[in-house]
Order: C-alpha cells, then structure tokens, then sequence
C-alpha cells in the first residue's frame, strides 16, 4: 500500500479500460506531459519506443497516482501514449505547413517549433515534405472535411461523461440519445442540421421500442450506457469503435479472435499455389535435364560397343502436370 499522501487513487472503467473521475483526467493528461517531455519528436511508432521509455511513463504514472496495473489499463495507457505523439506531431506539422513547408520544406528549418531540437527540426522538416507523407496529410485533411461533427466532450472522454452522470440510486448510465442532445444542442439551437436530423431519427426510434425493452446493450461484455443500440443503427459503427461511446480494447488484451480477413486468406493461398507450382517447374526440368544426360550416354554407348541395345524406361509418368490455378487474387480486394 503506498503511504504517500500526495498520490492520488485511480479508478478504470471495468471492461473499456477508461479512466474515470477527475482524477482519471489528471491522469490522462500528465501522459500526453511525460511523451512530450521524454519520447523523441522523431519517433512515429509506439512500436520504435524503447523499453526504458516506455518503463519511464509508468514509473512518472506511479510517482502521481496509485491504480491496479490490469491488461486493460496497460493497453490503455499505450493507446493514450499513442494519441499523445500523434497529436504532438500534428502540431508540429501545422506549425511547418504555416511556415511554408508545403511550398518549400526547408524554409521552416529557421524557426523550430517550440521545445524542439534544431536537428530535430530539421529531421521533421524532411519528413513532413516526403511524397508519402504530403500524400497522407492530403488524404486526412478530405477525411475531416467530410466529417458532419467534431467531438464536443471536452477534455473528459466520453467514458468519463457518462460516469460522472450516473444515476446515484440505481447506478444505470444516462442515455446516449440524450447526451448527443448535450453535446450538440447548446444555446437554443443545433450545432449544424445534420445533428439535428440524426437526434430526431434516434428519437423516433427509441419511442418505436417498445416499454419492456431492455435498454442497456453490451459489446464484448462491455457495459454500455442505455440506447447504444440506437444510436449505432442511426449513426453506424466502427471496428472496435462504438460511436458516443468511444474505442474498444485490442482483441488481443480481452481475449478474443479476430474474424478471417478475406483477402488476405486469398493472397495466402494464392501464394502458396504460386511457391508449389515453382517447385515442380524446377524438379520438371531437373528430370528433364536427367533424362537428356542419359540419352547421350546411351548414344556413346551404342557407338563403342557394337550390337549394344538398352530400352529405358517411359519418363512421362516422371514429369508432374502442372496444378490448375486459382483465379488470381483481386486487386480490389
């Protein structure tokens, strides 16, 4: 048991892994702190983190706040970790592109951004001007252009909301109906139509059901706030995603299996068949080879030895047909 007065105690939520209460957002935040104090600009990947670094953000973790260490709060603690560098590196970005980076890289070499190295900087400056790179940013600034909403929940993650809005008698979560109202429906009026046309489609839908219907859903065992349901059928769904919910574990931390991958299945196999039918190219024309070499022999036989006579054996049975081939695998796939 820590003895230390200044550590404060973390909860999490049972199957999501969130953090909960207020002490849950300080927690949050001070990783997004320890990544920009300790984890190199240059790192992309949570992946390339070394060890030690990553042993250092649960060793700052442990110095501030006392939680149980589950898979489920590990994984948490990585994903939040994760965001941290990719929002940084966002900024960063912006930071080069109002410099002019699009046009020329290297102009913003002369003014790094804040609390970055000069050789960092100038590392950053390549990178973001590579073709790859400029490719992505283009095809992320469409994707949010496209985007009907962007999150109003603040600071606090949408787990964090519906927690500290529990109903304190029976312990039931708020509805997502509802909180979607919250969130966009402020001052009189809707934040743009289309919030205003998806809310009246949940309504609807929810006053079609009937009384008796139970209204709290579970995903993966994860218990949700009433009206999931709803609010997936009228606003769709993500993989390990659950809209106004937010992320789901990894597969791998709660256990479970990944479905087939179609496509790749087919490229497996696809490529299986391509090594194989290789195989019996290269032992076709060994035996090929073989049988010419006997031949000759024979013939230098039949020279030296007068009358010489000898019948080999049929080589056809020898020689493997080739396999028929699967239909090549999609390039849409």
């Amino acid at each position: 048991m820590v003895s230390n007065m200044n550590i404060q105690s973390v909860e999490f939520e049972e199957h999501t892994g969130g953090s909960l209460g207020e002490n849950g957002k300080w927690f949050n935040n001070l990783i997004a702190q320890i990544v920009r104090d300790t984890i190199s600009p240059r790192i992309t990947n949570w992946e390339d983190v070394s060890l030690a670094e990553k042993q250092l953000i649960f060793d700052r973790l442990d110095n501030k706040f006392e939680y149980e260490k589950t898979n489920l709060v590990i994984a948490e603690v990585e994903r939040l970790a994760m965001r941290a560098i990719r929002e940084g590196r966002c900024k960063m970005r912006r930071h080069w592109k109002q410099l002019g980076g699009l046009g020329n890289k290297d102009s913003p070499k002369r003014k790094p951004y804040k609390g970055v190295s000069q050789d960092d900087w100038d590392f950053l400056c390549n990178y973001f001007g590579t073709k790859k790179q400029m490719e992505i940013s283009e095809k992320n600034t469409n994707n949010r252009f496209n985007r009907p909403l962007e999150g109003a929940h603040g600071s606090k993650t949408l787990v964090q909301h519906y927690h500290t809005a529990v109903d304190p008698v029976t312990g039931e979560l708020p509805s997502v109906v509802d909180t979607f109202e919250k969130f966009f429906h402020k001052g009189g009026q809707w934040k743009n139509d289309w919030a205003a046309q998806k809310h009246a489609e949940m309504v609807d839908l929810r006053l079609t059901q009937s009384e008796s219907e139970e209204f709290t859903s579970t995903v993966d065992n994860v218990r949700q706030p009433k009206d999931v349901n709803i609010m997936t059928q009228v606003l769709g769904s993500r993989s390990r995603y659950v809209k106004g919910l937010g992320p789901l574990p990894k597969l791998s931390v709660v256990g479970g299996s990944r479905a087939t991958n179609i496509s790749s299945k087919h490229h497996d196999d696809y490529g299986k068949f391509t090594t194989m039918q290789k195989t019996i190219d290269e032992q076709n024309l060994t035996i090929r080879e073989q049988h010419q070499k006997f031949e000759a022999l024979l013939h230098q036989l039949q020279q030296v030895i007068p009358g010489f006579s000898f019948q080999p054996p049929p080589t056809c049975s020898s020689i493997r047909p080739p396999l028929p081939p699967p239909p090549p695998p999609s390039s849409t796939m």
